[in-house]
């Protein structure tokens, strides 16, 4: 990864942990974008990008109970945002 070498450290930490998790999923790693995103929601609870993230790999990996926890957390931070519900 180009980004490879960034500390992920000040403004710059949750966007970068995002951007880790998201290209890990893409090329299937999806236990490390799991753990990856897991940081970013500690960092910052509230934040939606890392939730959606979230429910998709575990909803990839099986996870459907712990993909709609958090499909409740992203209807919670963004409740105009009808996606969750449809995806329930």
């Amino acid at each position: 990864m180009e980004f490879g070498r960034l500390q992920p450290q000040g403004h710059l930490r949750i966007p970068l942990l995002i951007l880790t998790g998201e290209a890990l999923y893409l090329i299937g790693q999806l236990k490390d974008a799991e753990s990856t995103l897991l940081q970013a929601v500690a960092a910052d609870s509230n934040n939606a990008d890392a939730q959606r993230w979230l429910v998709t790999v575990y909803y990839d990996l099986g996870r459907l109970d712990r993909a709609l926890e958090h499909l409740t957390e992203v209807s919670r931070i963004v409740p105009e945002d009808f996606r969750p519900w449809h995806m329930r």
